[in-house]
């Protein structure tokens, strides 16, 4: 969040990494104590103090984590935030940084929901046959836009909306044999 760090993964070794924004030095393996499994899509949480990451354990399916990240790269503090019971990727910080909003196959639907970092509490987003994926916080806090696609590849993939509790959902962005990922919102 400050722009001077930048955080990604390696899928060929499974380690997060932290670089300089101006590419200065050589990026550094962010440590991950008390996890030996693969760390992927890492987020900053809004006040840089935090990165929510995607694991695989050696035992268990994709969770979502969370722990603290100093200005110079030492972590602690690692939670497993979900019950590895189900498949939960993406993860996605509310700009207040009490919540993130995740992927999960936990109805054997992909369907988005959304969990209380300190509570826990997971809360069902949407409801859909179709595939529901890759969601986005509005700047506000008030929205989240994701992608909606049918399960059957090569139909379509659309951008819709919704009020952050779930309700409200709407098409940004719908055409037949068109495909949209990745959104994200103008800060």
């Amino acid at each position: 969040p400050d722009g001077q760090t930048i955080a990604f993964w390696s899928p060929t070794d499974c380690n997060i990494f932290l670089a300089n924004a101006d590419g200065s030095g050589t990026p550094k393996r962010l440590p991950t104590p008390g996890f030996s499994g693969c760390a992927a899509r890492p987020e900053w949480s809004p006040d840089g103090g935090r990165i929510a990451f995607e694991g695989t354990g050696q035992d268990s399916g994709i969770n979502i984590y969370v722990m603290n990240v100093s200005p110079e790269g030492y972590t602690s503090g690692l939670r497993r935030l979900t019950d590895n019971r189900f498949f939960y990727e993406k993860p996605a910080w509310s700009p207040d940084g009490t919540e993130i909003a995740f992927v999960s196959n936990r109805t054997y639907e992909w369907e988005i929901y959304k969990i209380d970092v300190r509570s826990l509490k997971v809360t069902r987003l949407t409801h859909s046959p179709l595939m529901d994926t890759e969601p986005t916080w509005s700047p506000d806090g008030e929205h989240i836009a994701y992608v909606k696609q049918k399960l059957v590849r090569g139909t379509h993939a659309s951008i819709y909306k919704m009020s952050s509790d779930g309700s409200n959902s709407t098409p940004v962005f719908e055409e037949e044999r068109k495909y949209a990922f990745n959104p994200d919102w103008a800060p």
